[in-house]
């Protein structure tokens, strides 16, 4: 729950792989009935009654062990319940 006047930060890659989760269970990611699913969509049906007040993108790489990187975008998305 979030209080009114409270905030959700959703912060993800949104990187939805099968071998970690089944797609059934993917927030989005994916198609249905030929349309895509995406997750910045779904999770704002999925949180209805609260205002989109932020979204933005920020890069980063995470290091492997060979010593490459992996370059990937995480997205962020606020929300505010509104107030009473």
């Amino acid at each position: 729950m979030v209080a009114p006047g409270g905030l959700l930060v959703v912060a993800s890659p949104y990187t939805w792989l099968p071998e970690y989760s089944p797609i059934s269970s993917w927030v989005g990611g994916k198609y249905v009935d030929g349309v895509p699913l995406r997750t910045r969509d779904e999770l704002k049906r999925i949180v209805c009654g609260l205002d989109v007040v932020f979204e933005d993108h920020r890069s980063f790489c995470i290091p492997n062990l060979d010593g490459t990187y992996q370059a990937t975008t995480s997205r962020i998305i606020v929300f505010q319940k509104k107030l009473i």
